[in-house]
Formats: C-alpha cells, sequence, structure tokens
C-alpha cells in the first residue's frame, strides 16, 4: 500500500498531521495554510489528532480524528472541505484565545476590527485594508489575547471574484482558482503581509448594502461589547475569561456602526477615523 503524503502544521504551539491517502492531492492542499505549514522532516511529532484524506467508493472522505467525517464526490469541493477541517482544528489548538467572527488589519500600529453576520461585507474590508498596505488580521476570524490585544488568524481570505477584479486581481492568478467559481482564494502572506499581535483603536460594525452611500455613526460602549459577544465563536475560554478580555479590548478603542455600498471606501474612511 502506498504510503500517504503528509502536511504538517504548527500552530499556538500544537502540531498537527494532514495524511492524504491521493499523494496528488499534497500539492493542492499544501496552499492551505501556508503559514502554519512546516516541513515534514521536523523532529516535531504531532502533538494532535491527524486529519485523514482517503477515498472511498467514488467519494472522498475527511476524517478527522476525532468528530465526524465529511464526504464529497466532487474532487474541486474537497479543497474546501479539508480547509474547513483544518479550521477547526486550529480553532481547538488556539483555544486560549477569544475567537472573533470578525476580520481586521493593523494601521499605524494598532489594531481595526469588523464585526457583522455573513455578508456583511468582512472579507472586502479586510481585503481592501490589505491592498491599502496594512498587514492583515484575518478576514473571518480574528484571535484576542488576555490583555484584550488582536492576533491573526493566518487562513487564506475567501472573496467574491467581482470584488477581486474589482481592487485589481485577476482571479486566475489567485491559489487554486477554479474557473466560473464565484469565490478565490487570496494569500495575505504576501504584500502588506500578516500583522503583529496589537492593542485595538477602532471596532466597526459593518453593514454592507448594494448601493448604499457611507454612512460612519459612533456606537456606545454597550452597543459595541454586546455587537463583541455576539460575535464570538463557541471555542475559545470561558465565558468568563472571554468577558474581561473583550472589556479589555474596547478600553480606549473607538466603536463605529458603518453602513456601506463600496467596501474600497468604507476601509479608507475606516483607517482614517483610526489615523
Amino acid at each position: 500500500m502506498t504510503e500517504p503524503a503528509v502536511l504538517r502544521y504548527t500552530v499556538c504551539g500544537t502540531t498537527l498531521e494532514l495524511a492524504v491517502e491521493d499523494a496528488s492531492l499534497r500539492q493542492p492542499l499544501s496552499h492551505l495554510f501556508p503559514t502554519y505549514q512546516i516541513e515534514v522532516e521536523s523532529p516535531e511529532p504531532a502533538s494532535a489528532p491527524a486529519i485523514t484524506v482517503s477515498a472511498r467508493g467514488g467519494e472522498y472522505v475527511v476524517h478527522p480524528s476525532e468528530g465526524v467525517p465529511s464526504y464529497c464526490k466532487d474532487s474541486s469541493k474537497l479543497l474546501a472541505v479539508c480547509e474547513f477541517a483544518l479550521t477547526q482544528a486550529f480553532l481547538a489548538a488556539c483555544a486560549s484565545f477569544v475567537q472573533l467572527h470578525a476580520s481586521g488589519a493593523v494601521v499605524n500600529g494598532r489594531a481595526v476590527l469588523a464585526l457583522g453576520a455573513a455578508g456583511a461585507g468582512k472579507s472586502s474590508l479586510a481585503l481592501s485594508w490589505h491592498r491599502a498596505g496594512h498587514p492583515g488580521l484575518g478576514d473571518d476570524v480574528v484571535f484576542v489575547d488576555q490583555q484584550g490585544h488582536a492576533h491573526p488568524f493566518k487562513r487564506l481570505y475567501e472573496v467574491q471574484t467581482d470584488f477581486l477584479a474589482a481592487v485589481g486581481i485577476e482571479p486566475g492568478a489567485t491559489c487554486l482558482w477554479e474557473a466560473g467559481s464565484e469565490e478565490a482564494w487570496y494569500d495575505p502572506g504576501s504584500g502588506a503581509g500578516w500583522a503583529e499581535p496589537a492593542p485595538v483603536s477602532t471596532i466597526a460594525v459593518a453593514r454592507f448594502r448594494h448601493g448604499a452611500k457611507l454612512s460612519i455613526e459612533p456606537l456606545s460602549r454597550t452597543g459595541v461589547l454586546n455587537a463583541l459577544l455576539h460575535s464570538q465563536l463557541p471555542s475559545g475560554p470561558t465565558p468568563g475569561r472571554r468577558f474581561d478580555s473583550l472589556a479589555r479590548l474596547v478600553e480606549g478603542a473607538q466603536a463605529f456602526e458603518v453602513v456601506f455600498g463600496s467596501a474600497v471606501e468604507a476601509a479608507q474612511a475606516i483607517a482614517e477615523h483610526a489615523g
């Protein structure tokens, strides 16, 4: 039997392995989480359960050692399934951090965060900040430590292809591009790169609306705390520790509700408010 291809990652002091039966999948899978990937020859053994990818009866099975397997028949969807499985494993490994459903960047040494539900424009704001030269904190998940400082979750940005084109990126030039796809993965490791941990200066509750004029309104401390509490992912520390970290995050930070139709315009305005 052929030895499986192995990809090894280290995140938050934990080493994880992704074992793939079909060695031909190693190259495309290696594009996922490139910043966390380490050489398999590294002497550091995996200290967390491996995720295995196998082919059974005409479909792929992605099976974490702990958890329920996922199945897909379309190889083009396999990358997304593996990316999700790795994300869940990494979030579990980084459970000491509060994990926010947010995007962000560092502007002049301080973090700017965007909160909001799916479709609120967080990924478009994240890409706009990055293209403007601000190091990235993430487009869907941002970590917060006990001091209230923001840390990057170094996951590829998943962005609508029409927006990529609007900011001057040819979708076909992105990694793992699938012709006809409505979304593409963008690697923030190039260009402005990934941000270092930073205190938070600005929090924006984002609300994208087609054709809307830009509106930026101050948000009360109570309003922003409520938005942060609703943006927590279930993984992470205990509720009490989460609240303490978020309360420290809010200290000294300004907060706004931002309604916009143009993510580029909104990102620039938020960055200007951040100073």
